[in-house]
């Protein structure tokens, strides 16, 4: 078969179809811009909408912060005094001597984590101390021979610190009467 189309026209239609290529490779990728622009657009002023309000959320905790220290900070003074007055001078003599008491009687089995004292308005101290005990018997025989001991008032174990068998957390309130830790 011959070949009908000069090869001048031949030139043309190819710089034509290749003109026409690029436009629509061009369209479609324009196209495409500008959906994806459309499509993240909400995305983007939904982030931006959030931002602000967890910026104007931070403002307002740091001022509301900065409102209850200026409130508190009385507070934390006064409780700082009390417990600098609870262990000054013949106060912490008895403090001191109520720890000994605690300790002498931990015994094999309990593991003595914190103490904590204050002085209570009738004159009396309250402690509390917690900790570890080995199993129930053991923390049953430290709250007895506590009891024993005659600077304590009260010792109070609740019921619930005896719900495990074994590797028991507890806390225990003792009750100390004034007349009783000045007597020694």
């Amino acid at each position: 078969m011959s070949n009908l189309i000069l090869e001048k026209d031949k030139k043309k239609i190819r710089s034509e179809y290749l003109g026409r290529l690029l436009i629509v490779i061009l369209s479609a990728t324009l196209l495409l811009f500008v959906l994806s622009i459309l499509l993240i657009l909400p995305s983007f002023v939904i982030s931006r909408d959030k931002t602000e309000t967890v910026e104007e959320r931070l403002s307002f905790l740091r001022d509301y912060t900065e409102r209850q220290k200026d409130k508190e900070l009385p507070l934390i003074i006064q409780e700082t005094k009390e417990k600098i007055d609870l262990l000054s001078q013949k106060e912490s003599e008895k403090v001191f001597d109520i720890i000994k008491i605690i300790t002498e009687n931990e015994g094999n089995g309990i593991l003595l984590e914190s103490f904590s004292f204050r002085a209570l308005p009738d004159g009396e101290y309250q402690s509390s101390i917690s900790g570890i005990s080995q199993n129930r018997d053991t923390l049953i025989a430290f709250r007895r021979r506590l009891e024993s001991q005659k600077k304590f008032a009260e010792v109070n174990l609740p019921i619930s610190n005896l719900a495990e068998s074994i590797d028991l957390e507890f806390s225990m309130t003792l009750n100390i009467e004034s007349t009783n830790a000045e007597a020694k």
